[in-house]
């Protein structure tokens, strides 16, 4: 007889025996003893949680010998049947391969048919999810009135591609992932079962990577006994997934606590050359360090031996909980960025120098801190000045005359109440030449935004009307981003509108600037950091400490 996969032989065959879905089978159970199936069903959940063995199990327990039952026998000559696939009344379709409108139509000249054995017709549709719309529309109305004697299971892993008017006709089911503790007694049963002799610590790598599947973890235990010689072991299940072993991951995460990157890219360099592929080589990283980020505060990882969750943790104690999160943030940036690369192992590299530099994290903190505090200011710039509400009287004793009206109570008030921060100083009109006028327009605009004022600075104003004002550019560039984008156009005329009195239409003329410098012959100076604090946050400078 041909060799079995060990998924195969283990495959659930009674509710019993399906692993951790009891919301699923104790209903399905119960719906069989009084009698209340529905005509259709839709069993949607990630792959290997026992979706079809559930569907076939179902199939046994309408149409066993013995009876509608919810525990059929398995022995008898309709169960056999259904479990090795030849029964004329349970037709498995795989969707994936059949997708096509004839397929469903296939079905529907078969639906009005009796039963071979007088139980019921069952019609599994696996991978549900890949029919064409032409099939869906084709299966719609016998999903919705089929004969008595017809039932429906759909199966799907992506029950969102599945059309809505499909799962309303349905009884919908979810399929969970396994917990790693049913997976960890379930592998330990059938290795001794089966006679394989496998460690703890293989076993606990084994379900890490199944990631909840229970067929997963039988293919890859199955695998790993034919290769062992004796005994599966954590470095067997290793060399099969093609991972580095955990010394490594360690050693570069020491040495990106240690800011070392040149120790980071020669490891880089000694994994690749040794084989290694970087996409794999992300993705254990990213588990690395959440499992340091765990250790951080004091979560301990089962799924690894106690020699390296010990090094795990002494080495979690030298990051800092922003620098792990940094680490985390870069790598996952690289896993995203690595889809569409076309040299992954340039963009692992840039990632781990990104994850060893903590002063690119602070530059970008700060740089995030001036953009946040400029639109603040611009708000505060554009934002309409509200009149101050007027002084409310004192309310008269009531023996006493009304006292007259004193403006001291308004006063008091005002010094009282603690001053909102200030922003950008808000400009006022000028009177003078129009090169005076320019040159309070540049000044104001700085103080609102660097960006605006870098494209500004060089400018001049050429005429002024009572509609228009018209600026000079010698540079094409300059003036294009003035006038095509709406922040830029907004910040000036706001300010032109305060300088000049009235709302000017901006237009721009590029040209020479005149020989006697035209409105922004006097340079202003871009504003420092301490400025834009200052101004900001309505902050003051208690003490210049000089750094030698």
């Amino acid at each position: 007889m041909a060799y079995l996969s060990l998924y195969r032989r283990w495959r659930s065959s009674t509710f019993s025996e399906v692993l951790g879905q009891p919301h699923v089978t104790e209903t399905l159970m119960g719906a069989i003893r009084e009698d209340r199936l529905s005509h259709a069903y839709l069993f949607a959940g990630p792959r290997g949680t026992g979706k079809t063995s559930t569907a076939r199990i179902l199939a046994k327990a309408l149409n066993c010998e013995k009876g509608v039952t919810a525990e059929p026998c398995g022995e008898c000559t309709r169960c056999r049947e259904i479990t090795e696939g030849s029964s004329l009344d349970v037709l498995e379709l795989d969707a994936a391969s059949h997708t096509s409108v004839d397929d469903v139509r296939e079905i529907r000249e078969r639906i009005p048919y009796a039963t071979a054995g007088g139980g019921r017709k069952v019609y599994i549709i696996d991978e549900a999810h890949q029919l064409s719309t032409p099939a869906f529309n084709a299966l719609l109305k016998m999903l919705e009135e089929p004969p008595g004697h017809v039932i429906f299971v759909l199966c799907t892993t992506e029950v969102h591609r599945v059309p809505a008017t499909v799962v309303s006709r349905c009884q919908r089911f979810e399929f969970r992932r396994l917990t790693g503790d049913v997976l960890t007694e379930h592998l330990k049963h059938v290795a001794e079962a089966e006679k394989i002799d496998a460690d703890d610590p293989a076993i606990a790598l084994i379900v890490r990577h199944a990631r909840g599947s229970a067929r997963d973890a039988l293919s890859l235990l199955d695998q790993a006994a034919g290769v062992a010689q004796g005994q599966v072991t954590r470095e067997t299940i290793l060399e099969i997934l093609g991972e580095a072993p955990e010394d490594v991951l360690l050693d570069l995460a020491d040495a990106i606590a240690s800011e070392d990157i040149l120790g980071v890219f020669a490891k880089v360099e000694e994994l690749v050359e040794l084989g290694w592929d970087p996409r794999q080589l992300l993705v254990q990283l990213l588990e690395e360090f959440r499992a340091l980020f765990l250790a951080h505060r004091g979560v301990s990882d089962p799924s690894v031996d106690p020699e390296h969750a010990e090094r795990r943790r002494s080495l979690a104690v030298r990051f800092t909980s922003a620098h792990l999160e940094w680490v985390l943030q870069a790598l996952a940036d690289a896993q995203a960025d690595m889809r569409l690369s076309t040299h992954p192992r340039l963009t692992l590299e840039v990632a781990l120098a990104r994850a060893s530099n903590l002063e690119v994290r602070e530059t970008q903190t700060v740089v995030a801190r001036i953009e946040r505090l400029e639109r603040a200011l611009l708000q505060a710039a554009t934002a309409p000045q509200a009149p101050a509400p007027a002084p409310a009287a004192p309310a008269p004793a009531p023996d006493t005359p009304a006292p007259a009206k004193k403006a001291e109570p308004a006063p008091k008030k005002v010094a009282a109440s603690k001053p909102a921060p200030a922003a950008a100083p808000v400009p006022s009109r000028v009177d003078g030449t129009i090169a005076q006028q320019w040159a309070a327009v540049l000044e104001a605009v700085q103080s609102v935004s660097k960006v605006t004022f870098a494209h500004l600075r060089d400018s001049w104003a050429v005429e002024a009307n009572e509609q228009r004002i018209l600026v000079g550019f010698d540079k094409p560039f300059h003036a294009e981003e003035i006038t095509k984008r709406s922040d830029h156009i907004e910040r000036i005329s706001g300010v032109i509108a305060q300088v000049f009195g009235r709302k000017l239409r901006l237009e721009t003329v590029v040209g020479e600037r005149p020989s006697d410098g035209g409105a922004s012959s006097g340079e202003v100076t871009p504003p420092s950091a301490v400025d834009l604090v200052r101004n900001g946050l309505a902050a003051e400078v208690v003490e210049e400490v000089s750094r030698n």
